[in-house]
Order: structure tokens, then sequence, then C-alpha cells
């Protein structure tokens, strides 16, 4: 089993879609990586997945358990933390 598991992830703003079936998982001991261009939604991805935002669609599973709608102190609690760029 996955340790994090992302299934279906959708999430729009005002109409605009900015993450749409997003699925992938992160396994024990390896790095998984997100890239792409400005705009391609991988800060959208990433508050999601540490509580910032809520998806509109989909689900966040950590350790088989989900976390999906969290909000970030239980994700932090969960073992789920983020730092902003500043």
């Amino acid at each position: 089993m996955a340790l994090l598991e992302v299934s279906g992830l959708g999430k729009s703003f005002g109409g605009n879609s900015v993450l749409g079936d997003i699925t992938f998982s992160a396994e024990p001991g390896s790095v998984t990586g997100v890239i792409g261009p400005n705009g391609a939604g991988k800060s959208t991805l990433l508050n999601i997945i540490s509580g910032f935002l809520t998806p509109d669609e989909g689900k966040v599973t950590l350790a088989g358990k989900s976390i999906t709608g969290f909000p970030p102190y239980r994700c932090f609690h969960a073992g789920i933390a983020r730092t902003f760029q500043d």
C-alpha cells in the first residue's frame, strides 16, 4: 500500500478548472516529484494535500485513511506539513 494516495482530485475556481482527475501515489522510501509550468496547478495540488484547500472531487489518503478535507492542523498531526516560499 502506498503511504500517500491521491485519487481523482479536481478543483475549480470561478468556473476555471485548475486540477482535473489527478491520480498518483507516493511509496515509502521513494521520491515523488510534481513538475509543470507556471499555472499548471502544482501549488493547488499541494494545498489540497496539506489541507489549505478542499477538493471539489476526489480523495487523499494517508496510510490507508482518508484525510480529504482535513484542516491544516489535522493534516499536520497526521504527518503532512508544507512550507511556503518566501
